[in-house]
């Protein structure tokens, strides 16, 4: 099937939408469809996009630019991709996350799927999802959590059941990881036998950086490694962290090497808040998000703790794959960090079985089984 992935994913980025974006893409190919993505040029150097996430050359991508425009930017960038679209053969099927492209592909009649990480807001917002879906040509909605699921029932409360699919963050288990990192060498080297604790990902408001620092604090005999971030937050929580010796900030790392620094450590961490807010601190995505981060983790067969949280309990459970601690309580945290510190055993434990879930429950081409099923020939 010749599909059309609809994405407004600046790539190469340092967001983990573009990773998603590129990752179901070749997960797509690998089954069999002929895949092009259609997505904005990122802010990011890479030489190789697909090397730069770890992902084979197996479909193509279209550049669309975003014009800078106010409250008028998504609609133009919708038509913009509807023009490179019917520039080529039309595919069979379009797939997108940006809500605004398929709006605009909508006349062409093809059966559309639409995924959706949070739910929408406004009145323009609700008003372009409300259309979509009562479109004949409508097929699904794919969610990434069983409470997004809930609050789109309570929002569109018209809409089917069987058109509305969860469908989690799910583990890219053929990922062609880049060679290793040589920072990331660099700390099996220098661990000295000391306990390494890592947190992979972005550095905003709600994702737990002030709990990891507070924690470095506490347990100065342990190590902790913070991989990501844009260039200004890395500097502004090192210099927060300067009078600590045993944190380290390591800064952005392409998607496809961040496996080498999971690698590297003992145990990783996912502190998110129970405020857990957007780039530009916008929106609260706490309630239903379902982070590639932990997917991630498992696959890297490390232990993992996580706050205790709802949505996080959708894909780990306390004590079987995982350790769940209560969001803000440091205390806590430092518990379970010395706990797992102490005990090998029980890393090996719980990093065994979040692996394994991982790989039955959050397989990535499952994922575009599911979310395809049915939609066309």
């Amino acid at each position: 099937m010749r599909i059309a992935y609809l994405s407004a994913s600046r790539i190469p980025s340092r967001k983990a939408n573009a990773v998603q974006v590129m990752q179901m893409c070749q997960a797509f190919a690998t089954l069999g469809h002929q895949v092009m993505l259609f997505a904005r040029p990122g802010s990011e150097t890479a030489e190789d996009v697909h090397a730069y996430y770890g992902v084979s050359r197996t479909f193509d991508i279209v550049w669309c630019r975003r014009p800078g425009i106010e409250g008028l930017g998504g609609l133009l960038y919708g038509r913009r991709v509807a023009r490179a679209v019917t520039a080529r053969p039309l595919p069979e099927a379009f797939y997108g996350r940006d809500i605004y492209s398929l709006v605009a592909v909508a006349s062409l009649g093809r059966p559309m799927v639409f995924e959706a990480h949070m739910l929408p807001t406004g009145i323009v917002g609700k008003a372009l999802q409300r259309w979509l879906f009562r479109r004949k040509n409508f097929s699904r909605l794919v969610v990434i959590s069983r409470a997004l699921a809930q609050g789109y029932r309570e929002l569109f409360p018209w809409l089917e059941e069987a058109v509305v699919v969860v469908a989690p963050s799910a583990l890219d288990a053929t990922h062609a990881h880049a060679a290793a990192h040589p920072q990331a060498i660099d700390v099996r080297q220098r661990a000295g036998g000391r306990t390494q604790v890592g947190y992979v990902g972005q550095l905003y408001q709600g994702k737990g950086v002030e709990l990891i620092l507070a924690l470095a604090r506490r347990l100065p005999d342990i190590d902790f490694h913070l991989v990501g971030g844009t260039d200004e937050l890395v500097t502004y929580w090192r210099n927060a962290s300067q009078d600590m010796p045993n944190i380290r900030f390591h800064g952005h790392v392409a998607p496809a090497q961040t496996e080498q620094f999971r690698q590297a450590m003992d145990v990783l961490l996912a502190p998110y808040q129970e405020a857990v807010l957007t780039e530009h601190g916008s929106r609260n995505i706490a309630p239903w998000m379902s982070p590639l981060k932990l997917v991630e983790y498992m696959g890297s067969r490390k232990s993992i703790i996580a706050s205790d949280l709802a949505a996080l309990r959708e894909t780990l459970e306390h004590e079987i794959n995982a350790l769940l601690v209560p969001a803000a309580d440091v205390e806590a945290w430092a518990r379970a960090v010395t706990r797992l510190a102490e005990d090998p055993g029980l890393r090996e434990r719980l990093a065994a079985r979040a692996c394994h879930d991982a790989r039955q429950r959050f397989d990535l081409r499952a994922r575009a089984r599911a979310v395809l099923h049915g939609v066309a020939p």
